[in-house]
């Protein structure tokens, strides 16, 4: 019998085997089903990834008016998950339990529907809990979603009440695309972990989000975006960049540790 090796980061241990992404740490590459992220990022709408995902094949025209046409319809969410949030709001929850709470709530409405259903119900509401959430926080009324709308563009559209133009719709969408799929992370096996006990999607989602939010992951993200509007006002990216890395300062959302070149 072969003694066992502890080995607490998993980093010498196969758990699956999938086709949705492949990371290559020493050259910084991501592929999505076969796709660059870089190619998706650049080329394709956060439905076309999403579909890409659950078919493995991007879909046909019609396929994508149909499922762009599917997730609309599920964005809305019910009043007694709009009193959770704002309750939630009220006590000033941290985003990521909002969302948390926001998603475990509407397993209500999926009992009992199919997993691709459930997947699909998962993707389409959880922008409206989000930004139903952000509005109660900063004391305002939440905004319909628009199934006119992408599902990026409509995310942008119930944070603020406008429609995004099409600068910052192309800008949220790569971002979206870039971070959709990345390999067998923390959150992802996570979820996978409780899936595999046969249990329920919004039960691994929600695992999921347990493991992403905290402080050894991604924490509460407020570090992150506090860099960026430092970066934004310095100007100088790069060269601010460089002067913090010189001094041995880190940066809260980079660096995961398969990337050797670049993440």
């Amino acid at each position: 019998m072969t003694p066992a090796v502890f080995d607490p980061h998993l980093s010498s241990v196969a758990v699956a085997r999938t086709t949705l992404s492949d990371i290559d740490g020493t050259s910084g590459s991501l592929v999505v089903c076969g796709y660059p992220i870089e190619e998706l990022a650049a080329n394709a709408t956060y439905e076309e990834v999403v579909f890409l995902l659950f078919e493995d094949r991007l879909p046909t025209d019609e396929e994508l008016d149909e499922f762009r046409a599917d997730l609309a319809s599920r964005r809305d969410i019910d009043g007694a998950v709009r009193d959770l949030l704002c309750a939630a709001a009220d006590r000033e929850t941290p985003p990521m339990d909002a969302l948390r709470l926001g998603l475990d709530a509407i397993s209500l409405d999926t009992a009992g529907t199919g997993t691709a259903d459930t997947a699909r119900q998962l993707v389409a509401v959880a922008p409206t809990i989000l930004a139903t959430y952000w509005r109660y926080r900063q004391g305002e009324e939440p905004v319909a979603p628009r199934s006119e709308l992408g599902h990026v563009a409509n995310y942008r559209y119930m944070l603020t009440g406008t429609a995004p133009d099409d600068a910052a719709i192309e800008g949220l969408e790569a971002f979206f695309v870039t971070v959709v799929e990345h390999g067998m992370n923390t959150p992802t096996f996570a979820a996978r972990t409780v899936v595999s006990t046969q249990s329920d999607l919004v039960s691994g989602a929600t695992a999921a989000i347990g493991a992403l939010k905290g402080e050894r992951h991604s924490g509460d993200f407020d570090d992150l975006f506090a860099l960026l509007e430092r970066l934004n006002d310095v100007g100088d990216y790069e060269g601010a960049i460089r002067e913090s890395l010189d001094e041995g300062e880190r940066f809260p959302g980079f660096g995961h540790p398969v990337y050797r070149v670049r993440d």
